[in-house]
């Protein structure tokens, strides 16, 4: 079987942190945030409508929690 190969750093994520308040002096006053890249989250997006129609033949009644209805 084949695997596609990504281009290397096609998946990487930037952690950038957002203040929450002005002039935070603690880490408490940021929130993370993750910036991923573009084509990646194109591209998952792409494979995750392509599968909702077969998620229910993919995944088991019990290990379905995170899928809807």
């Amino acid at each position: 079987m084949e695997f596609l190969q990504f281009r290397q750093g096609l998946n990487d994520t930037t952690i950038v942190l957002i203040p929450k308040i002005d002039k935070p002096t603690s880490m408490k006053g940021f929130r993370p945030s993750s910036l991923c890249n573009v084509m990646y989250k194109t591209m998952a997006n792409v494979v995750a409508n392509h599968l909702k129609p077969h998620i229910h033949h993919l995944i088991s009644e019990t290990q379905s929690s995170f899928v809807p209805d």
